[in-house]
């Protein structure tokens, strides 16, 4: 019975031991996996966000290079396109005739080449014809072994340009790369993990560290659609390439707070078996010495260390596999085994370390920029909500360095790098419990602040421009750098993080537009101006692709006759109530003003033409200038051609100029001017007398009239200012300018200026601005001016 006791207690000691440590072990490694396996998913995250980041910039640039290309369609050729190409840093462009025929490149190669039926180029053509604009993604060239990235941009002839990134010169991996890199490095790493894998939505092997996996169809698994639906899953199954089980973990993969895929990682289990079997080896050598000492010693020599020795293992922490030493000093008879599982102990305290040391590193890949070693926008998104939980006010800082591209691209990437970093250090400095600073990507930092009042929030701001403003030492160089900011505030501007970070964006975009260098609170107004004149520019657009602009014509009269000697066309929108004072503002900030420019000039010499046509006697029409056609650079081209066509005289054509050109480039403006008085169109000093005037303009510029403003008139147009109009007549004279006088109300107006022998005058006293339809009605008219 002795015997057969000791044989059984040696068993159910083995066995116990066995499933005890086997559930502690195997408890302890699941969770382990999966906190791994969820930190590995954050990190596939932040690397999807920052390809889409980059992605996006990318395309931008593709834009910004192909728009440039648009602008000189006029004066196209191969020398222009390298010029664009290095301008935008940019490695291929082409422009392509409306039948997909290559008639200008960049390098000087391809030229008449053409796409065969299934080449990108004729897929743009065929299923994106209705578009204007197409971003492709990476491909590899269809006449080289390498990829690239390309955009398109149709013209409205049909004709279209395409600009391209060689990703080989760029370095940039496709965001499947990007996936497959980190299941390869996060496998060749760690030996604990055999295989990670990436699922997308549909259960289509995306990544796997077994390259010939990636493909597969997993739409059959059920642990993979249990995690599809949000939830975690871990199980063992029999994996062939080691010939044994492995421990998987899946968990969800979110981008933009959705569910994108899976992400799952196999875990081995031999070293949690080995420490299985090590505990079971250790228990079971336990029971034999108790049972030989119960066989050998005395029962009082025996009971009471066995008690004991029960005692301590009952007290090891199964959950979290405690690794504090056991003390045999109570204990000598059974010293030797307590050392045995101390030593055992000791490895698991080694395996645990390593498995926590890959924790923290995964941790800090997930919550920390990898440049600047700030925190990201997870971690913003996380301290975010601490702050909130404090019941305080927050402010929102968004900085914005202003010339940071400029130091990319004069002193490279890696002097930029530098920079951002030498500028984190010093915004670090003012971290403190209610100062919390993160990179929010690119040039941007984002800083939460909690805050009592408005003079502590000012104080922090000043001290933080302060700080920006102050020189950086780069390489022994210093730099001087200057950053525009945009705060917005909880709750007052919004209460959630996405929408506070985009109003503090709209503040930072309006600081930068009023000079850069200066910070700006979100307010409605701003944002409600940002959003009409969003409103506005698609508006622009829709009415220069939709014919949804009309000239009115307002006459000019001679004072002296009251015969109408000509007339100024006004642009207006057909369909809307907006002011051209709005619209036109618009239109020069995004680029529009040059189609608009050239829609006037066309419907002028169209309805010169009809005059012709019916018999009417040509009259001249005045056009507005603006400073931003001057870049328009085939627009004096543009004018000849169209006169030559209808077969108008150029003087019939007058063109009204601001002196906020020469503001802008005083020799090319005179030497644009210049140009147009050689093809014979006249040239009218326009608002004269609200701006810089001065009498070397009068000098310089090659202006036929000059036109006195209608506030000027307002003001100076009564017995007590007429002097002040009379002088700038005989100043006129003097130059031997014609004077046209805007802004004409009442006939009291009207002696007063023949009183000054003023020669012109235009004005709602005459008429207002009317449709082309009514010109023939008042085309012969003499108004009775006595």
């Amino acid at each position: 019975m002795p015997l057969l006791f000791a044989l059984m207690s040696i068993f159910t000691i083995a066995l116990t031991a066995y499933n005890l440590s086997e559930r502690a072990l195997m408890e302890q490694m699941e969770r382990n996996g999966v906190y791994l396996t969820q930190l590995l998913s954050r990190k596939i995250e932040g690397e999807i966000v920052h390809y889409h980041e980059r992605n996006e910039l990318i395309e931008k640039n593709l834009l910004v290079a192909g728009k440039a290309v648009l602008a000189v369609e006029d004066q196209l050729s191969d020398k222009q396109l390298s010029n664009i190409r290095d301008l935008f840093g940019v490695h291929e462009i082409y422009w392509y005739s409306p039948e997909g025929e290559i008639l200008y490149s960049a390098s000087g190669n391809y030229i008449s080449w053409t796409p065969n039926p299934g080449d990108p180029i004729d897929h743009f053509m065929s299923k994106h014809k209705h578009k204007d604009v197409y971003v492709e993604d990476i491909r590899k060239s269809t006449e080289r072994d390498k990829y690239f990235k390309f955009a398109y941009l149709r013209n409205d002839d049909g004709s279209f340009v395409q600009v391209g990134y060689s990703i080989d010169q760029m370095n940039i991996k496709s965001e499947k790369n990007i996936l497959q890199n980190i299941v390869e490095r996060i496998t060749d790493n760690e030996e604990n993990i055999l295989y990670a894998l990436i699922l997308d939505e549909n259960f289509t092997a995306v990544a796997d560290s077994d390259i010939d996996e990636i493909g597969v169809d997993y739409s059959e698994d059920e642990h993979y659609q249990v995690v599809l639906s949000g939830e975690v899953s871990s199980f063992e199954w029999y994996y062939p390439q080691i010939d044994d089980y492995v421990l998987e973990v899946a968990v969800p993969l979110f981008f933009e707070g959705k569910i994108i895929g899976v992400v799952g990682i196999g875990l081995s289990m031999e070293e949690t078996k080995k420490n299985v079997t090590l505990l079971t080896l250790m228990f079971i050598l336990l029971a034999i010495i108790i049972s030989i000492g119960f066989f050998i010693l005395q029962r009082k020599n025996v009971i009471t260390p066995v008690k004991m020795l029960n005692k301590h293992i009952q007290l090891i922490d199964t959950e979290r596999l405690g690794v504090n030493p056991l003390n045999p000093s109570d204990n000598k008879s059974f010293s030797g085994l307590y050392e045995t599982i101390n030593q055992l102990f000791s490895k698991l305290h080694e395996n645990i370390t390593q498995i926590h040391n890959l924790n923290e590193k995964v941790e800090e890949m997930a919550y920390t920029d990898y440049l600047t070693k700030l925190p990201n926008r997870i971690s913003l998104s996380l301290k975010f909500d601490e702050f909130v939980g404090h019941n305080q006010m927050i402010a929102i800082i968004l900085i914005d360095l202003d010339s940071f591209k400029e130091y990319n691209d004069t002193r490279g990437h890696l002097y930029g790098d530098q920079l951002l970093v030498k500028l984190s250090e010093r915004l670090l400095s003012i971290k403190d419990d209610t100062t919390f600073v993160s990179r929010f990507g690119g040039d941007e930092f984002l800083l939460l602040i909690m805050w009592e009042d408005h003079a502590q929030l000012n104080a922090k701001l000043q001290k933080i421009e302060e700080m920006i403003s102050q020189p950086i030492f780069i390489t022994g160089e210093e730099l001087s750098v200057e950053g525009s900011i945009g705060i917005s505030l909880y709750p007052n501007d919004d209460k959630q993080l996405d929408g506070l970070i985009s109003k503090a964006d709209i503040a930072m975009y309006h600081a930068k537009k009023s000079g850069k260098n200066q910070s700006a609170f979100f307010s409605k107004a701003l944002q409600n101006t940002i959003l009409m004149k969003n409103k506005i520019h698609d508006i622009l657009r829709n009415s220069l692709n939709n014919n949804g602009f009309k000239l009115l014509y307002q006459p000019q009269v001679d004072v002296s006759t009251g015969e109408i000697v000509g007339f100024e066309a006004l642009i207006r929108l057909k369909d809307h109530q907006i002011s051209p004072a709005e619209f036109i503002a618009v239109a020069e900030e995004h680029g529009l003003i040059k189609r608009m420019g050239r829609f006037v000039i066309r419907q002028t010499i169209l309805e010169l033409s009809k005059w012709k046509v019916v018999g009417l006697d040509l009259k001249p029409i005045a056009i507005n200038f603006s400073v931003k056609q001057i870049n328009d650079k085939g627009i004096i081209e543009y004018i000849e051609s169209l006169l030559s066509e209808h077969r108008i005289p150029a003087k019939y054509l007058e063109i009204e100029i601001t002196e906020s050109i020469l503001l802008e480039n005083d020799s090319e403006a005179i030497m644009f001017l210049n140009r147009l008085k050689e093809i014979g169109v006249k040239i009218a000093l326009d608002d004269f007398g609200t701006g810089y005037s001065s009498l070397s303009y009068l000098s310089n510029l090659p202006v036929d009239k000059m036109k006195l403003d209608k506030k000027f008139i307002d003001q100076h147009l009564n017995e007590s200012g007429k002097k002040i109009i009379k002088q700038l007549i005989l100043l006129a004279e003097a130059f031997e300018l014609d004077v046209v006088v805007e802004g004409v109300e009442t006939i009291e107006q009207v002696r007063l200026l023949q009183e000054l022998k003023c020669k012109y005058i235009q004005g709602y006293y005459f008429s207002k601005p009317i449709e082309d339809e009514q010109i023939r009605e008042i085309h012969s008219k003499k108004y009775d001016i006595s």
